[in-house]
């Protein structure tokens, strides 16, 4: 898995069906992706995951992305993270992992 996505708050059947929204356009594209089955899954709970099974990249979704129509992309190793419009989330991730991908040659 290349990428996890999380959310934080909002009505937990409207975020779970965002993240497995999310999810499966990354997969579309050929992006390895996964999310939280609970409805309302802990933040903490998520990182921890992601970390623990060497997922590089979180992407997060909240109501106050969902309203502005953006993502949170967030880059483990560096911890770098950054906001970015939804419809760019694939190509942004696509990018990101390939700067992994050199950056562990």
């Amino acid at each position: 898995t290349q990428v996890l996505v999380t959310s934080i708050g909002g009505e937990p059947g409207r975020m779970r069906k965002e993240r497995m929204a999310l999810s499966a356009q990354l997969r579309r594209e050929g992006i390895a992706s996964e999310h939280a089955f609970p409805e309302r899954p802990r933040q903490e709970k998520q990182l921890k995951y992601a970390l623990s099974s060497g997922i590089p990249l979180v992407i997060t979704i909240g109501e106050d992305e969902l309203s502005k129509g953006t993502v949170q992309v967030k880059d483990l190793a560096g911890e770098k993270q950054l906001e970015l419009p939804r419809e760019d989330a694939c190509v942004k991730v696509r990018e990101m992992l390939e700067m992994l991908r050199k950056r562990d040659i």
